[in-house]
């Protein structure tokens, strides 16, 4: 890789102040992207090994009117709250 060597003579031709920088940045996007794959293969798995089960929904549906469930509208006021 012609790229990789023109990178790395780069970096090795900085300073010391200027090269430990660099070389940080760099190595906290390659962290940043392994742990991202990472993170993707694991939600991967998990969506297709997943077992589903039946339609259950963890809630009861009732029957109930409408008028039963009224809220009253809020009271608006001009008045200033003590």
């Amino acid at each position: 890789g012609s790229f990789l060597r023109h990178v790395h003579c780069t970096i090795m031709a900085l300073s010391l102040w200027e090269g430990h920088p660099v070389a940080f940045i760099l190595g906290c996007g390659m962290g940043v992207l392994l742990h991202m794959f990472w993170v993707m293969s694991v939600l991967a798995y998990h969506t297709i090994r997943a077992e589903r089960p039946e339609v259950s929904h963890g809630y009861i549906m009732f029957k109930h009117d409408v008028e039963n469930n009224f809220v009253p509208p809020p009271e608006y006021t001009d008045k200033k709250v003590k």
